[in-house]
Formats: structure tokens, sequence, C-alpha cells
């Protein structure tokens, strides 16, 4: 979904048991996250604004600008069986305009099997 004309580019990959989030945002940016769960997936929501410069005071005062400002919001859905995002707050690192968030993840619990047939 694009918001007021700036999206943030982003990718994700799992590396020594983190959940890894990279999403580029230079400038002057914020960050805001949420982690939901929808029947079989886990999301992360994503918000924030990428505010303009100081200078130009005045958009309109730019012989020539593609840059993009404003509100985003990110949705990004993930199948709760293959990534098991552990419920803790992430490590956030902010690396020239990349921000890096690092999610643990779980083990996923042996599975427990019923045997009517086991005596006790």
């Amino acid at each position: 979904m694009r918001n007021n004309g700036f999206q943030p580019t982003y990718n994700y990959y799992v590396k020594d048991e983190l959940f890894i989030l990279r999403i580029e945002c230079p400038g002057n940016c914020s960050i805001n996250f949420n982690i939901g769960y929808l029947k079989e997936y886990t999301i992360i929501e994503l918000e924030g604004i990428k505010k303009k410069d100081k200078e130009p005071e005045n958009l309109e005062d730019n012989i020539f600008n593609n840059r993009e400002f404003g509100s985003y919001y990110l949705y990004i859905p993930l199948e709760t069986e293959d990534y098991l995002i552990k419920n803790e707050y992430p490590e956030i690192i902010e690396k020239k305009g990349v921000f890096i968030l690092q999610f643990k993840l779980d083990k996923k619990s042996e599975e427990n099997v019923f045997d009517p047939h086991y005596d006790i």
C-alpha cells in the first residue's frame, strides 16, 4: 500500500536463529512496528513517516526533485508454521538509512501423538 508517495523498500531472511528484516528509509525517517496473528499467519506491521528535509524550505524551490516524503505502511504476512517469531522486542539497528530489525525465532515444539494402544 502506498501512502503519500513514499514506500520504503525492504527484504527479509533467516540467519542464525534470527528473522532479519531490513528496511531502506534514509533521511529524516521514523519507524514503528507491531506483530499480530491472524489464523495461520504472523503479521509484521510497519508504519512511519519520511519527513522532508529542512532545505530548501519549500519543495517548490527545488530545480529538480524526485524524492518522496510522507507516511508509509507495510504489511508483511508470514506463515507462522515456517517462521515462528518469539513474542519479544526485536533488536533494532540503524545503519546509513537502513533499519535492521532482528527477531528471535522460536523452535517448533515436538509433535505430541496420542496412541490409544499404549499401556500405562
